[in-house]
């Protein structure tokens, strides 16, 4: 699947990590490619139905990567995932 503007990528990507596709999260740099992580929780368990009501939004996500080969993977705690603007 490829991020694209909100409104539409949403509803197509809530379908396909519901049905057992692993979520991405997408980090933009400044001065660089996009940076791609596959999503789990913070003992590396899937975090499919967690995470359905955050897609498509714009996320701080602090937790632990790891590489396996050209793969990131961030481990974090679905509950420490905040909205970016949210206060709290």
């Amino acid at each position: 699947m490829n991020p694209r503007q909100l409104t539409p990528h949403r509803g197509c990507a809530i379908r396909c990590i519901s049905g057992g596709c692993p979520p991405v999260f997408l980090v933009r740099q400044k001065d660089g490619p996009p940076l791609y992580f596959l999503l789990v929780s913070a003992d590396g368990k899937p975090v499919n139905q967690q995470v359905l009501n955050l897609v498509a939004e714009p996320l701080q996500i602090t937790g632990e990567v790891i590489r396996q080969g050209d793969l990131r993977i961030l481990r974090a705690d679905p509950a420490t995932y905040r909205r970016v603007g949210d206060k709290g």
